[in-house]
């Protein structure tokens, strides 16, 4: 395997470090391509779009993100009672039930975070009401060619995520990526797992 794939043959370091160049990679190919496409329509678009991509690698999940699409784990967690009191705590104690807790595993590309915004107005941009320009309200995207000039970049965050068994039971790994899909999902998956 290490011959027809030599990222593989590296330590997990190795690896991690391959993936996140694999991510980066693709999201700057994908941007180049999709700003290719749009220089050639008449009229131009103008148009951009924010992304997730997920990766699961055994039980670790990699994460790369653009702009404000999100990735949320819905972690099951068991609430306990402590033998002592009628109290109820998580992890420590007799099982009483199990909870379900939404995980963050993405961070929002804001004009307004600090370094965002220093990477920004470093160009010359402003970033009014909480938009670069006072028109684009994330600070990497794919596409908004109007935009690339003032800072706004294709570079995604890379994160990862260990899962539990919890996690990887496939009734309870779920992603959604939408605009306002997040908030509803969660709110069927509790209805349906609660």
């Amino acid at each position: 395997l290490s011959f027809r794939f030599p990222f593989l043959s590296g330590g997990l370091a190795q690896i991690e470090k391959d993936i996140r160049r694999v991510f980066y990679d693709a999201f700057k190919k994908t941007d180049g391509d999709f700003l290719r496409e749009a220089c050639q329509q008449r009229p131009h678009w103008r148009d951009g779009s924010t992304a997730s991509v997920v990766l699961l690698v055994n039980n670790t999940l990699y994460i790369a993100n653009l702009g404000d699409s999100k990735v949320v784990l819905a972690r099951e967690v068991e609430e306990t009672v402590d033998a002592d009191s009628t109290t109820s705590t998580a992890g420590n104690g007799s099982p009483k039930s199990a909870l379900i807790t939404a995980v963050s595993l993405t961070r929002d590309h804001n004009p307004m975070d600090y370094e965002e915004r220093q990477r920004i107005q470093a160009t010359g941009a402003t970033v009014q009401n909480g938009r670069v320009n006072n028109i684009l309200e994330v600070s990497r995207s794919f596409g908004d060619y109007q935009f690339k000039k003032q800072g706004v970049t294709c570079l995604p965050d890379v994160r990862k995520c260990q899962l539990t068994t919890h996690d990887r039971s496939p009734s309870k790994l779920f992603l959604a990526n939408a605009v306002g899909m997040v908030a509803r999902a969660a709110a069927l998956f509790e209805q349906s797992h609660g």
